[in-house]
């Protein structure tokens, strides 16, 4: 599937994400509002949703599933911290 680059005029009029975290099921849920026709595992425990099939041309993500969020997540997390300087992270309720 091609990649797509967006302009900032476009940024302006997209629809903005909402994430969600099911901390008993360790679930995130990103959507951005869009009604999710096709799914696809890209990674162990990482799927995405299009708008229509992904094989075919302007297919556009529209929601994403990542279970076991905290262990998929982490290192990702941990090195952005590392990468810049952020050794003081306050723990939200």
């Amino acid at each position: 599937m091609a990649t797509k680059s967006v302009n900032a005029a476009e940024m302006e009029s997209t629809p903005k994400a909402v994430v969600t975290y099911d901390e008993k099921a360790d679930l995130l849920y990103i959507s951005a509002g869009a009604p999710a026709l096709y799914g696809d595992t890209i990674a162990n425990g990482v799927v995405m949703f299009y708008d229509q099939d992904p094989d075919e041309a302007g297919a556009n993500v529209v929601a994403m599933h990542v279970l076991a969020a905290e262990a998929v997540l982490k290192p990702f997390v941990d090195a952005m911290l590392r990468k810049y300087g952020v050794t003081d992270v306050a723990a939200s309720d």
